[in-house]
Parts: C-alpha cells; sequence; structure tokens
C-alpha cells in the first residue's frame, strides 16, 4: 500500500536532474510509485523543450511549463520566442514559467530582466496560461512589473521565500504560494510562520529538484518524492493530517490549471 496519495510535486527540473547524472526515469517512477501523483517538469530555457516534452510522453502523469529564467536575459532572440510559443502549445504545457526577476548575484541587467520578464506576463496573459514566478530579492520590482502588465492571475510564486507582505499582495493579484524544501530548515521560522498562516486554497508544494533538498538530505540532489517531506512538514505546522494537507494542495493545483487534468477529475 502506498503511504499517501495526491502529492503534486509543481516544480522540478528534469534536466538540470539528467546534469548532475540523476537517472530521471528512476526518480519518477519512484515518486509515482510512492504515492506522487504529478509533477510538473520546469523550464529555464527553450533549448530542452524537445527531452522535456519526450518525458512527459513516457510518464503521462508528468506535465510540462514552458518559458525564460532571468538567468537567459540578454541571450533571447527571436527565433526563441518562437519556439516558445511552439513549446506552449503542447498538450501537456500547463504553465509559462519559470520566470521572474533575480537580483541575488546584483542588477547589472535589471533592464533586460525586466524586459524579459513583462514580455512573458504578457505572453501569458494572451494565451491565457498560467505563470510560475521566480523572484529573488526582488519583491519591490516584481509588484511593480506585475502591476505594469496589469496582471490578473492566476500564477504560482515559486518557492516562495519572502514575508507575509508580498504573501497578501501576491495572493490579492490571483497567485498560489509555493512552498520548497527550504520550509524545512531549522533556520527558516520566518518562512514557516507564512506558511502556516496562508490560506488552505491557495497553498502548493514542490520540490525545485534537483535543488533545495529538505532537512536531512541536504548536500544531495533533490528529487520529486521529497515533495512529500515538506508537504508533511507544512502539514504539522497547520495541525492537518497529511492526507488532508495533500488532498487540499490537489484541489488547489487542479484549480491553478483550469481544466481537468487527466486523472486529477475527481
Amino acid at each position: 500500500m502506498k503511504p499517501f496519495t495526491g502529492l503534486i510535486d509543481s516544480h522540478f527540473h528534469s534536466q538540470a536532474m539528467v546534469d548532475k547524472a540523476m537517472d530521471v526515469g528512476e526518480c519518477l517512477t519512484r515518486f509515482f510509485a510512492g504515492g506522487g501523483e504529478l509533477a510538473l517538469d520546469m523550464a529555464v530555457h527553450v533549448r530542452d523543450g524537445s527531452a522535456r516534452e519526450e518525458l512527459s510522453e513516457r510518464f503521462p502523469g508528468v506535465y510540462i511549463a514552458a518559458g525564460i529564467h532571468p538567468s537567459e536575459a540578454g541571450k533571447v532572440g527571436g527565433d526563441d520566442w518562437i519556439l516558445l510559443r511552439k513549446q506552449l502549445s503542447h498538450p501537456k504545457a500547463l504553465i509559462l514559467g519559470e520566470i521572474g526577476l533575480d537580483w541575488y548575484r546584483g542588477r547589472d541587467n535589471e533592464g533586460a530582466q525586466r524586459e524579459l520578464f513583462r514580455r512573458q506576463l504578457s505572453l501569458a496573459q494572451e494565451l491565457a496560461k498560467p505563470v510560475s514566478i521566480h523572484n529573488r530579492e526582488a519583491d519591490k520590482e516584481l509588484l511593480e512589473d506585475l502591476a505594469a502588465e496589469a496582471w490578473k492571475g492566476p500564477g504560482i510564486f515559486h518557492c516562495f521565500s519572502s514575508d507575509l507582505t508580498l504573501a497578501r499582495k501576491g495572493l490579492d493579484l490571483g497567485f498560489y504560494l509555493s512552498f520548497a524544501g527550504n520550509v524545512t530548515y531549522p533556520s527558516s521560522s520566518a518562512l514557516r510562520e507564512v506558511a502556516r498562516w496562508a490560506p488552505a486554497d491557495r497553498l502548493l508544494v514542490e520540490t525545485d529538484s534537483p535543488y533545495l533538498s529538505p532537512q536531512g538530505f541536504r548536500g544531495q540532489p533533490n528529487q520529486p518524492l521529497n515533495a512529500s517531506i515538506t508537504a508533511a512538514t507544512i502539514a504539522q505546522l497547520r495541525g492537518e493530517s497529511l492526507e488532508e494537507f495533500l488532498q487540499q494542495t490537489r484541489s488547489n493545483f487542479r484549480t491553478l490549471v483550469g481544466w481537468a487534468v487527466t486523472g486529477l477529475e475527481q
């Protein structure tokens, strides 16, 4: 018997796992055998779209996102936009992402990042796709660009790591808050407070595999099944059973994507 059911990893990176010499097929087989129901393979750029599409065709429970990460700002040409549109037309493409802003290593390319971000927000609204947002030390500018594009949602604040102020504003804009393995770290007391406070119908969990392994697995490459550790941590924080929490996040994901994903109809 599976220890739980209904686990959704709303953000993992199959090709980054390949880059770390991980057996992605084995990791996904373990995920689905262990109670996983759906995993969303997130893009960073458009160059690996074919490999990720093939993986989604191999595993019925794997869906994909297509988008261009802020680390690619200044490198995007006209052909990339054509390819991005094509990838977003794939029948298993649910989300445009991951996109956003990142000031962690400085702001030398701030203009290019913001232009890339806003253009993808506009494309998402044109295509009626939710977005997955990467935000690192850029709360103020992120909100400015969302306002400039008159963003109406929905979307995901991926690996939410900010404070209650941004959480509240994000919820007002139609975003879901997705928590990764860092919520399990002893030093993350403020983040755990956000997870405890967040409305039940706006919560998601993710791994960001192969990054952000949860406590007890730090120093090892992350994998989708570890979303269960994050889910168990948040459920305990909120005084909920794991089963109750997983069914809620499952329902939340279905509401987010706006249509009946195969296997999530009930």
